[in-house]
């Protein structure tokens, strides 16, 4: 899951690589997101589970998250008193479960970053396990940028584990909602990281209906809240 209170610093963090030499994008072909050729033919697309009749929502979470394929998207707000919200919407564009092309795109009130980049991953709950293979980076009112190989090894981590890893389906089970519905018997699960020096603790409600992140409300010790705003299997679901 998107680390919160990376969410205020990230676009700084994203501009850093800038400085250790970086290229325009040629064309959205050229791009990390779209480089796989042939790739998204062998992934698979996940049934959407039914919604409960007469309920509004989403029967009780699997004990495992959605396979990650193409097409799949879902949209979060993050709230904090006395600062703006903020949204992230995060889309797999290509490639397969195990090596896909994501795109995240952060908006906030200093405009809108877009994140492109391509990974390999062996444990979706381990950000130790994400290697960047490709990244591109459009920041507010500046150019796309192309990462370099050598700022790809330094931002590893956070452009991939720390910003797509997810929840582990494990701990109580709660109902859970949000703007997208209501979901119940979510997997709620208590994490600590260290975080500018500082550790901090997030409880994230996951279940297994919703793609990508897996999570639909993460809530922070400091008041901060990521509610998930709407998802989808296909871009035509898209709103």
């Amino acid at each position: 899951m998107l680390r919160s209170r990376l969410a205020p610093a990230l676009p700084l963090l994203i501009v850093l690589p800038a400085l250790w030499g970086c290229k325009k994008l040629t064309s959205r072909g050229g791009s990390p997101a779209a480089s796989v050729a042939s790739a998204s033919a062998s992934a698979r697309l996940v049934a959407q589970p039914p919604k409960l009749e007469g309920a509004g929502g989403f029967g009780p979470s699997e004990g495992a998250p959605l396979e990650l394929a193409v097409g799949q998207w879902a949209r979060y707000r993050l709230s904090q008193k006395g600062q703006p919200d903020g949204a992230f919407t995060y889309k797999v564009l290509g490639g397969t479960s195990t090596a896909p092309d994501f795109e995240v795109t952060v908006e906030s009130d200093k405009g809108r970053t877009v994140i492109a980049m391509s990974v390999t991953l062996k444990d979706r709950y381990d950000p130790k396990t994400w290697k960047v293979t490709k990244a591109a980076v459009k920041l507010p009112g500046s150019p796309p940028l192309t990462l370099p190989r050598s700022a790809l090894q330094r931002v590893d981590r956070l452009l991939g584990g720390a910003i797509v890893v997810i929840p582990r389906f494990t701990g109580p089970r709660r109902d859970c909602e949000a703007p997208a519905g209501r979901f119940a018997q979510c997997y709620a699960v208590t994490t600590a990281a260290q975080v500018l020096g500082r550790e901090h603790q997030t409880t994230a409600y996951a279940h297994s209906s919703v793609p990508i992140l897996g999570t639909v409300r993460a809530e922070m010790d400091d008041g901060a809240v990521m509610v998930l705003e709407a998802f989808g299997l296909t871009p035509e679901a898209e709103p």
